[in-house]
């Protein structure tokens, strides 16, 4: 099953750039202040989307060879904030496509559509 959430990346005081997915950015955002010790300097969120990871995949295979660890890249946020910028684009899905996202309406009209001729 699909979930609808968000693409981010925020920018630590060095300079260094994450990039993850959650339901709720900000809210990881301060987790990771407490966690780290610091304040994150910037931070960019997309719009809700059905398929988050696949985004975040194509970003990172663009800067695979800059990854610090885990999620942490060497790369400039504004580069990173481009990149997501342009990849949510192109690829990001604003609708769940999945079958569970259909519903029984678009199954009887896929496999009944003669039931729904009539209608405007």
């Amino acid at each position: 099953m699909h979930k609808y959430r968000k693409v981010y990346t925020i920018e630590n005081p060095e300079g260094d750039v994450k990039i993850g997915v959650g339901g709720n950015p900000e809210q990881r955002k301060k987790t990771i202040e407490s966690q780290m010790g610091y304040k994150i300097t910037r931070m960019y969120e997309t719009e809700d989307c059905y398929n988050p990871y696949e985004v975040k995949k194509k970003v990172l295979k663009q800067y695979e060879s800059r990854n610090l660890f885990g999620e942490w890249f060497a790369v400039s946020f504004d580069d990173m904030v481009s990149t997501l910028k342009k990849t949510f684009s192109e690829i990001a899905e604003l609708e769940d496509k999945s079958p569970q996202g259909y519903g029984v309406d678009f199954f009887a009209r896929y496999f009944h559509p003669e039931d729904f001729e009539n209608e405007e």
